[in-house]
């Protein structure tokens, strides 16, 4: 690690910190982020996918090494955590912070179906065809979610008096159906989001997710696995990376039931 890769990852925390502390700002004034933070969890939730996000964002400045390069497969397969290697080496000599913060990239934009960018950018077939098959298998249970609720306000009594005013069906959903049924499905699109992550993650451990060499956390795992018991940071950063995303979306996804639920407002 150089003096400027150290900057980054500073800079990248402090952006951060600036970014809860400035929401958290916002919440003194306004009731609806006030519903937000009141849960301890959803505000570091919010500061490590920030940072995450920052650490995806700023990855060439990050990373001391090429994620993909094999340094010295003779004199540097399996090194431990160092000040030249920060999270040590894997067993093809790769640097793990390396390509552990490029493969923040790949698993964040799958975990957020946001990787069509990169897909229109050229990444390839195999990744796109990742993207688009979980994707697709994905949307199933927020489907039966949003149904349920539909139908579920379709027989509310403020509803019902709506209809009985001669409201039409547009105003109806507009007004009435969507704010009560937006928390649950936004809930469900947080969750979701950590699922199709873990999904990811174990598509690349079996070889049929991310094409090597391409880093993500997932092949991360699966490459490291034949080292695991003389070599366990290969294994244990991207397992760690994989849980904080998946416990801090659950606290997100807290924080934004708590700030849309009609029935928190005062």
């Amino acid at each position: 690690m150089t003096l400027g890769n150290w900057f980054a990852l500073l800079v990248a925390l402090v952006v951060a910190a600036e970014v809860v502390r400035a929401l958290r700002h916002r919440a003194v004034r306004q009731e609806r982020w006030r519903r937000f933070f009141r849960l301890r969890t959803t505000s570091w939730g919010l500061g490590i996918l920030t940072f995450l996000l920052a650490v995806a964002l700023a990855a060439p400045l990050l990373a001391p090494f090429d994620p993909n390069r094999q340094l010295d497969i003779v004199h540097l397969t399996n090194r431990p955590p160092s000040s030249t290697f920060l999270l040590g080496t894997d067993p093809l000599s790769r640097d793990v912070w390396s390509r552990l913060v490029y493969g923040t990239r790949v698993s964040l934009g799958i975990g957020a179906l946001g990787a069509l960018v990169a897909v229109a950018l050229g990444d390839g077939l195999p990744f796109a065809a990742l993207v688009v098959a979980i994707g697709l298998t994905s949307w199933f249970g927020t489907s039966r979610l949003v149904r349920a609720e539909v139908l579920s306000l379709r027989q509310r009594d403020f509803v019902v008096a709506a209809r009985a005013l001669g409201a039409g069906s547009s105003r109806v959903i507009v007004r009435h159906v969507l704010p009560n049924a937006a928390a649950p499905i936004i809930v469900s699109a947080a969750l979701g989001v950590g699922n199709v992550l873990l999904l990811e993650a174990a598509l690349s451990f079996l070889g049929i997710g991310v094409p090597p060499p391409d880093a993500s956390w997932g092949n991360m795992i699966a490459d490291g696995m034949p080292s695991i018991y003389t070599a366990p940071w290969s294994t244990f950063f991207p397992g760690l990376a994989i849980s904080l995303v998946v416990m801090s979306l659950n606290g997100v996804a807290d924080g934004v039931r708590d700030a849309l639920d009609p029935r928190e407002a005062p």
